[in-house]
């Protein structure tokens, strides 16, 4: 459980700094928040087996506000200026800020 932790504090951090660069590479951009997604269900899921309920419904709540804030960051206007190697930055976008 705490290694998921760490893993998805690590997948956010890189995820901000994806989101600071003018040029934002849109592959990469997608591996971070799938690793955000899979870490972050894999350490609730650990957390409930463990009969952490309590402690999962915290960091669920908190994950989610994590989302919302990385969400919120790089507006979806912005971000249609700085995706990278995508033919339809409109559409990417979109997909991306849901």
């Amino acid at each position: 459980e705490t290694v998921l932790h760490d893993v998805f504090n690590a997948s956010l951090s890189r995820g901000k700094a994806l989101l600071a660069m003018q040029s934002v590479p849109v592959e990469a951009l997608q591996i971070v928040l799938e690793g955000l997604m899979i870490s972050g269900a894999a350490r609730v899921k650990a957390l409930l087996l463990l009969d952490e309920t309590e402690e999962a419904k915290y960091v669920a709540h908190h994950q989610v506000a994590c989302f919302g804030d990385l969400t919120l960051s790089m507006p979806q206007d912005v971000l249609v200026e700085r995706l990278a190697g995508v033919a339809r930055p409109v559409e990417v976008a979109v997909v991306v800020q849901m």
